[in-house]
């Protein structure tokens, strides 16, 4: 990777002890002991004041889109809607979260079957600015 191992190390203590990833096995190796991270939850929702940092999160998804295995199903839609279709759309958007954080909880704690990643969003445009 390049990085120094103690940097490494630091960074991994900090996204564990901020919940982020858990150690799922340890293993000794030439009198040392390797640990094995992987991410602590099945989604993760911004909770902080203000907008969440859309670059990074979609820089993490566009690269797991990248490296997925199948073709991804990826569509994005940029329309008209009123305020009543807006509305609509929010509350079908609701409901495959729902959904999806109910099959995610439901193999939480197994290997099995493969992971895949949902992403779910209803944004408004900003208006483009006048010439």
């Amino acid at each position: 990777m390049g990085v120094a191992k103690g940097t490494v190390a630091y960074h991994l203590n900090v996204m564990r002890n901020g919940g982020l990833v858990k150690v799922v096995k340890r293993r000794t190796v030439r009198g040392g002991t390797e640990q094995y991270y992987q991410v602590a939850a099945a989604r993760i929702e911004y909770a902080g004041p203000g907008r969440p940092p859309a670059a990074p999160m979609l820089g993490a998804v566009a690269a797991d889109l990248d490296a997925a295995n199948e073709v991804p199903v990826l569509q994005h839609h940029v329309l008209h809607l009123t305020s009543a279709q807006v509305q609509q759309v929010v509350a079908a958007l609701h409901k495959v979260n729902v959904l999806v954080h109910r099959l995610g909880q439901a193999n939480a704690d197994t290997d099995e079957p493969p992971r895949y990643g949902v992403l779910i969003s209803c944004y408004r445009l900003r208006n483009p600015d006048p010439e």
